[in-house]
């Protein structure tokens, strides 16, 4: 049986924010397209690291152009989200993240039958547990 989930490419430096419960929300131009909710994230770190270093399930996703609602909860800030966007009052999605864990042993790509690391996110399906 396989789980389909989802790929998460992060820079290094917010994953300490997400295990620690500081970073409630991950932001992206565009949101999963799941049939349930919750969908398991599969969380790899970008430069310099370049491995699988564990998970979180995304509740949901709030697709919205109200920056100051998400900036606290996100690590960044307002101008940092417009920024992102593009164009002021374009939307962004703020992956909702709950249950983040780290694995016991970082993961290569390879490990996972993967030969490429997404561009910001990807589905994928694993071999269930």
């Amino acid at each position: 049986m396989t789980e389909k989930c989802i790929l998460l490419a992060l820079h290094p430096k917010w994953w300490p924010q997400i295990l620690s419960g500081h970073k409630t929300l991950e932001i992206r131009k565009t949101a999963p397209n799941v049939a349930e909710w919750p969908v398991r994230v599969i969380v790899y770190l970008t430069r310099p690291r370049c491995e699988i270093v564990g998970d979180f399930l995304c509740a949901g996703y709030i697709r919205s152009c109200m920056y100051g609602q998400m900036a606290g909860a996100s690590g960044l800030g307002y101008w940092e989200l417009e920024a992102y966007a593009g164009k002021p009052g374009a939307a962004l999605c703020a992956w909702q993240i709950a249950e983040p864990r780290q694995y016991e042993k970082a993961l290569k790509l390879k490990d996972l039958g993967i030969k490429n690391p997404p561009q910001s996110w990807r589905y994928i399906e694993l071999e269930e547990e």
